[in-house]
């Protein structure tokens, strides 16, 4: 995100300097490489979605969180000068504005938060994404939060654009690198918005965290508020210090970002990738004993059966889950039942949250509701 940054190219001397580093340019490529591989992935788990342990991934946001850091990734080494500035890296306003702003960091930051706002959905306001038999309605319902985050992008894209050069997007040469970069008013405004971004997830963690910790599907939230709050720390750092006009200031964070965004995107879909190629079945039995454990929790914790949310299944029984079984062997849809799934025959059950029961509460039965910390973070 260094690229977002506004440096001092006005007071350096462009003419002599730091040199571009001969392993900036090998860096970018493997990295682009890998992250292009996201693709591949992102195919694979929209083809077979309805298996069970990819299914409660929840598909879609998953892909877009692979599809911005594809974006992100690629769009960096020509936006921060790694990859040279010839061909089809020449287009400033598509690799920053386009590539890096709106496709990368928007859709990348806006999916990364809606996870965390799906478990505040769950944990703290305990409410259902289902709201009537409108799909339409039932859609726009969960996933507002991603277009409400994703629209500051996409504002100071089309800014971008409207404003021209010397106002919003520029190029130029500093120390024989070609550097595409945002004028300060951008910059800051990205650099702000940014800021609001890693503080509302620390917000919605920790907020949540007591209750939400015991369930198998938050155990990624702390990796999310980690990458958010990491990746913005360095690059500050980078920015008051001057470092990018160095190699190892633009290698950094080429790297650090890279790993991060790419760690988080494998720890989703790796896992239920390998069950569905090598353990099919016996995957799915984990993941419907999980899912038990989980009612029970809840159950125990008083939120109803709103946990259900955070497998992306809207029809928990037991008609449902006893599919699965048919699905890891088909790979598609079809009408099992759940009898056939040894230690698997339990219902979620629709229980009504009281009153009066507080965060306070609810934290001191999660927290032993699984025996111990088998899920602590």
């Amino acid at each position: 995100m260094s690229s977002l940054f506004v440096r001092d190219w006005a007071n350096a001397d462009t003419g002599t300097g730091p040199a571009p580093s001969p392993a900036e340019k090998p860096i970018y490529y493997v990295i682009a490489g890998l992250s292009l591989a996201n693709i591949p992935f992102i195919l694979y788990i929209i083809a077979f979605r309805n298996y069970l342990p990819i299914k409660v991934k929840n598909v879609w946001v998953t892909s877009l969180i692979g599809l911005g850091s594809t974006f992100f990734n690629v769009s960096y080494g020509p936006v921060s000068g790694s990859s040279g500035y010839s061909g089809i890296f020449s287009n400033c306003y598509f690799w920053l504005a386009w590539a890096f702003q709106l496709f990368g960091l928007g859709i990348l930051h806006s999916a990364l938060l809606l996870r965390l706002i799906v478990y505040y959905r769950v944990f703290i306001r305990r409410t259902s994404f289902r709201r009537s038999g409108n799909r339409l309605a039932n859609f726009w319902h969960k996933y507002w939060p991603f277009f409400l985050i994703l629209f500051p992008y996409l504002f100071s894209t089309i800014l971008s654009h409207a404003l021209k050069d010397k106002f919003a997007v520029i190029t130029m040469e500093v120390f024989g690198t070609k550097i595409c970069t945002y004028t300060e008013s951008v910059a800051y405004y990205l650099i702000g918005y940014y800021y609001i971004l890693v503080l509302v997830g620390l917000f919605l963690y920790l907020s949540m965290r007591k209750v939400a910790k015991a369930f198998n599907e938050f155990k990624l939230a702390l990796w999310t508020v980690t990458t958010f709050a990491l990746n913005v720390i360095v690059e500050t750092a980078l920015l008051f210090t001057g470092s990018s006009i160095y190699a190892w200031g633009r290698l950094l964070p080429t790297i650090l970002l890279f790993v991060t965004y790419q760690t988080h995107f494998y720890c989703i879909i790796l896992v239920p990738i390998y069950n569905h190629i090598f353990r099919r079945e016996d995957a799915v039995k984990e993941l419907l004993d999980d899912m038990r454990q989980d009612g029970i929790l809840a159950k125990k914790v008083h939120i109803g059966n709103i946990h259900r949310n955070l497998y992306n299944v809207d029809n928990t029984n037991s008609s449902f889950l006893g599919s699965a079984r048919q699905d890891s062997k088909m790979g598609e849809s079809s009408t099992g039942k759940m009898e056939s799934v040894p230690g698997s025959g339990f219902q979620y059950q629709e229980i009504h949250p009281p009153h009066n029961a507080t965060t306070e509460s609810l934290a001191v039965e999660a927290q032993g509701a699984h025996g111990g910390d088998r899920f602590v973070l």
